[in-house]
């Protein structure tokens, strides 16, 4: 298993869903959000289970959460991934980036 950066994803789209990651056996990773704008924004994070495939509201980690302008938020630490669950990541402005680290995938 490797160790370090497994993804990164920049929103392109404002309040719109977006996969940061689709996992392929389990992993331990970590999730850190960066606001690169000059305002607040709000950000969405959900682990997935991909053989249901819809986004269920008991699949959200991070809700409307707020990362404050010119700041970057950990999100998840060492969080257990299971094979075939995914990530989606939003956020209410673009400027804004994920990074997904850690070991497996």
């Amino acid at each position: 298993m490797a160790l370090g950066r497994i993804a990164v994803h920049d929103i392109a789209v404002a309040a719109t869903d977006e996969t940061l990651f689709d996992f392929t056996e389990a992993s331990s990773v970590d999730v850190t959000v960066c606001n690169r704008n000059a305002t607040s924004v709000t950000i969405r994070l959900a682990v997935i289970d991909g053989a249901i495939g819809a986004l269920a509201s008991e699949d959200y980690v991070y809700y409307d959460f707020t990362v404050n302008a010119n700041d970057s938020q950990p999100l998840m630490s060492h969080e257990a991934i299971s094979a075939n669950e995914l990530i989606m990541v939003r956020a209410s402005n673009t400027g804004v980036s994920f990074r997904l680290s850690g070991r497996g995938a």
